[in-house]
């Protein structure tokens, strides 16, 4: 069996492969789910599919599908504008929060300020942690 690197340039040449095996950070809106749909359709087996990048991205989606098979996960809560104010509470410190669908996080500690990016500091998630600023 032969390996070999490909980088987002190497698209055009997928179909030369009988297997994807994608070791990057994957979005529904980046190469890495384009080139797992075009090796999914020309047949190839791929890692990670366009299925497993859809569902695994989306952190809601993922949260439910866990807690219904009883897999152990940290506490998880989906943030909402009705709900920000008593996040901190709810999670205790030290709390991790992810956007719902990407692989980005911030890690928060009490009085940590914290450089929030779009959608969280719409929601009025900094509130909850004092001295918590958006950036």
């Amino acid at each position: 069996m032969a390996a070999e690197l490909i980088t987002r340039d190497d698209y055009a040449r997928l179909p030369e492969f009988d297997a994807l095996f994608i070791r990057d950070t994957t979005f529904v809106d980046q190469y890495t789910y384009r080139f797992s749909r075009r090796a999914a359709g020309e047949g190839l087996v791929v890692i990670d599919d366009p299925q497993s990048i859809v569902r695994c991205t989306n952190k809601v989606y993922l949260a439910e599908l866990l807690a219904r098979h009883k897999v152990p996960i940290p506490k998880t809560i989906v943030a909402h504008a009705e709900n920000a104010s008593r996040l901190g509470e709810q999670l205790g410190f030290p709390c991790v929060l992810k956007k719902p669908d990407s692989s980005t996080r911030r890690c928060c500690s009490p009085g940590q300020r914290v450089c929030w990016s779009n959608p969280i500091a719409p929601l009025g998630i900094p509130a909850c942690f004092p001295n918590t600023q958006p950036a």
